[in-house]
Formats: C-alpha cells, structure tokens, sequence
C-alpha cells in the first residue's frame, strides 16, 4: 500500500499538469512572436525579390520602349507582363508555403486557457488564407494586362481573408497586451 501511493500521487500529479492550460502566457506569446517574426521576415524577403525583380523589368521596359515603334511597344507590354506574372506567382506560391510553416509552428503551440479562443481563430483564419492561394494563382495565369494582377487580388478569396487575419492577429495581440505582457504578432495594422 505504502508502494502504491507514490505512484497514484505521480499519476494524480501528471493528470493535472496534463489539464493545465499549455504553458505560461509569457511563453506562449514569445514562441508566437518568434514565429510571426520567421514568417514576417520570410514574406518581407520573398515580396522584395519580387519587387526588385519586376522593378528591374519595368526599368528594361522603359529603355527598351523610349521611343519605340508600335509593333515594339507591344512586343515589350508581353514580356513585361509575362515577367510580371511569373514572378507575382513565384511570390505567392513561396508566400502560401511560408504561411503553411507559420500555421504549422502556430499548431505546435499549446496556448493558455486566456489565449485559446483567439489562438484556434487565427489558426482559422491563417488556414482560409492560405486554402485560397492555389485559386488566386490559377487566376494569374489568363491575367491580360498589369491592371488584371492587382484586380485578380482584389477579387479572389485570398484579398477578402485578408481582414480576418488581421482582425484575428490583433485579437491575440490584445489577449497579449490585457495580460501585460509584451510580445508583437506583427499584425501589420499597427506597423510603421
């Protein structure tokens, strides 16, 4: 008897730290803001090749048009654009896996009791985001114009979970900041 009550009172001890609500607040928000801080750095690096690269490509377009007949006019508007649209698609696909990494390390976490419902609702809306990048990159492919990248955006189902993800990452943020403790999920909203 003496033998078994270490062993229940192990058990016991074991069930209730397995109930606790996953690991402090303090924690949780750090190793939430390191992540956020991987995928903020990783989509700030793929979107700046993007725009060098497209950048570079306008700056060739105008030299190569200064000037210029129609027929070669024409000819430089497809290859800007096609340059345009490869890329614009190289950058959305490396940003849907980067935010596929960024739920995965979210996943990972085990929030606090005070953080769950705001934890599993950006988790929510991180995943609608990123279920709809394959439908916006088809939709790149018929893009006639640079006009038609900017409008595919707008209107497809990615631009419009755009302000839940926001909305959800300012809600952790608040779950954060109600608790005191300093931590910056990068929402963008309140980025300089």
């Amino acid at each position: 008897m003496i033998r078994r009550l270490p062993l229940a009172f192990v058990a016991i001890v074991f069930v209730l730290s397995a109930c606790g609500g996953g690991v402090s607040a303090e924690d949780y928000f750090a190793e939430a803001e390191q992540a956020a801080a991987v995928y903020d750095q990783t989509t700030d690096e793929i979107f700046d090749l993007y725009r060098t690269i497209v950048g570079d490509a306008l700056l060739d377009f105008q030299v190569q048009t200064d000037g210029a007949e129609t027929d070669k006019l024409v000819e430089e508007t497809a290859k800007l654009l096609e340059v345009t649209r490869t890329e614009v698609i190289s950058a959305f696909e490396q940003s849907g896996e980067a935010m596929s990494e960024f739920i995965t390390a979210l996943e990972e976490l085990d929030p606090p009791a005070e953080a769950e419902v705001a934890h599993d609702e950006a988790l929510a809306a991180l995943r609608r985001s990123r279920d709809a990048v394959p439908d916006l990159l088809n939709s790149f492919v018929t893009v006639q114009s640079l006009d038609d990248i900017s409008a595919a955006i707008n209107a497809s189902t990615f631009g419009d979970t755009q302000p839940r993800v926001t909305a959800a990452c300012i809600e952790l943020q608040q779950v954060a900041d109600d608790a005191g403790i300093e931590a910056d999920l990068r929402c963008g909203a309140d980025d300089g």
